[in-house]
């Protein structure tokens, strides 16, 4: 469970004294609105100040969010801050951090492999290996890494995978003796107030490395001040200038991508971006860090980042000045009412049925689809309550009538979810009466990505469950089933 500890703020500002338009900021969000795609959190700093920030209900500001491959920028940080501490160095070889779980033949390619090719996603493998296929394995995800064939000689061919960046968190906990979370959190989270951030761990205690980390927009914010400052945070520095430099500069170079150490330099703007839209943009020409968290399919990842890019240039760029303007009450404010009042779009429907307490009671499955065995509903006058039965157990869901209401639940979900099964996580739930008998249930799991819709169908006796979601690398909703009272 996500600890609720609140992170130290960054500083804010308005945006007028840090030389920004607030309506023209007031622009750039609406902009993003108008775009439609679907986002959760966004927030803007310059100078090292917050000048704007808005998280669209359900999701809040205090929420964490899963950040997915957005999680190999913290990784990147903790092989940077081992290398300036002398601890490891770009050129060693990857298996001599592991002779005990190495295969009994060492390949001349694996034997050449170093952690520069490694971060620089030039390991020599032919394919990729993504998070939802790593989190499924039970056994040593270092053996497997090792058992992966190299077909190219590591430094020639770039191959984007999750798996790499694992390697690098388990190199880093050797040389450290902790955990990157807990190297990390010694090492910066601590002086950059960041608070209750989770990662997920192999089943040998390693951090993912490549994705697996939750945590707060701002605290992303942060992370964005601290590279666009070349490593130095609060006057503070924490990473050398020069990593800074090639990992977000001359690494960039060598592929067509732009991608380097786990930045990617395109157009004038440095980012770091995980599935369906968890991205941190940095524009050194006007010193501005945007953290972003979104839901949209991963084929449309490069268009929405081109998008963002265009809206910038076309509303916040034109609103920045090299000095700071005069204060603006009424467009700050029109800011701050405007961002405090963003929402995910919900259909309008009925907030009771007058045969909802004829439907209320349990419904029994017998198609084995997703394991679901019965159904149980009680409507009442603040909503509904959900128990859905299956193989893990009995999982409760609270859906409030034409409101968000929030509970922890434990509910299946891994088959919508990229393969991401929490033992439990907070969820919004919202429900509404499309007609007297078809009932739909939003689920927001608010910590992640995903929007699961959940359609009722009720009848004499007996109803239909059809489950769909916003996001996915896999399919996006689920068989239609059946269940009698």
């Amino acid at each position: 469970m996500y600890s609720q500890k609140p992170s130290t703020p960054l500083k804010k500002s308005t945006p007028e004294q840090q030389g920004v338009s607030s309506r023209g900021l007031l622009e750039f969000y609406k902009s993003c609105v108008a775009s439609g795609y679907e986002f959760h959190h966004l927030s803007i700093a310059i100078h090292g100040y917050k000048i704007a920030q808005g998280s669209w209900v359900p999701y809040r500001a205090e929420f964490p969010h899963m950040s997915h491959s957005l999680t190999k920028m913290f990784t990147n940080t903790a092989v940077a801050m081992a290398c300036d501490e002398g601890l490891i160095s770009l050129d060693d070889k990857v298996i001599s951090f592991f002779p005990d779980e190495l295969p009994e033949v060492v390949s001349d390619k694996l034997a050449a492999m170093t952690l520069r090719d490694v971060i620089q996603m030039r390991s020599g493998h032919a394919h990729m290996i993504s998070g939802s296929k790593w989190r499924q394995i039970k056994t040593s995800w270092v053996v497997e890494y090792f058992k992966e064939p190299v077909e190219y000689w590591p430094g020639e061919y770039y191959n984007y995978t999750s798996a790499g960046s694992y390697m690098l968190s388990a190199i880093v906990q050797k040389v450290t003796g902790k955990s990157i979370d807990e190297y990390l959190k010694e090492k910066l989270f601590v002086h950059l107030g960041i608070e209750g951030l989770t990662w997920d761990k192999c089943p040998n205690g390693i951090c993912s490395g490549g994705n697996g980390i939750t945590v707060r927009n701002e605290d992303v914010l942060k992370m964005g001040v601290l590279y666009i400052n070349n490593g130095v945070y609060e006057g503070k520095r924490y990473i050398s200038p020069e990593w800074c430099h090639d990992a977000m500069y001359e690494s960039c170079k060598l592929n067509e991508s732009g991608y380097g150490y786990h930045f990617t330099n395109y157009d004038g703007a440095i980012s770091a971006g995980g599935l369906f839209g968890q991205t941190l943009v940095m524009i050194p020409e006007y010193d501005v860090v945007i953290a972003l968290n979104a839901a949209y399919q991963e084929n449309n990842q490069d268009a929405l980042d081109h998008r963002v890019l265009d809206l910038l240039k076309e509303h916040l760029y034109p609103a920045i000045s090299d000095s700071p303007l005069p204060e603006d009450p009424e467009g700050y404010k029109a800011l701050e009412d405007y961002t405090a009042g963003l929402k995910i779009s919900v259909p309008v429907g009925s907030v009771h049925s007058p045969k909802e307490d004829a439907f209320s009671g349990t419904y029994v499955f017998e198609d084995p689809t997703d394991n679901i065995s019965s159904m149980t509903f009680e409507f009442h006058a603040e909503g509904c309550s959900v128990a859905i039965t299956d193989h893990r157990g009995t999982h409760q869901i609270e859906c409030g009538a034409g409101k968000w209401v929030y509970e922890y639940s434990s509910m299946t979900g891994n088959y919508l979810h990229h393969q991401y099964q929490p033992d439990s996580t907070l969820c919004g739930g919202y429900g509404y009466w499309e007609d007297p008998e078809t009932y739909v249930m939003k689920w927001a799991w608010v910590y992640m990505t995903f929007i699961d819709t959940c359609v009722c169908k009720f009848a004499d006796g007996s109803m239909s469950f059809k489950r769909s979601v916003n996001v996915n690398t896999q399919d996006k909703e689920r068989p239609l089933i059946y269940g009698k009272k």
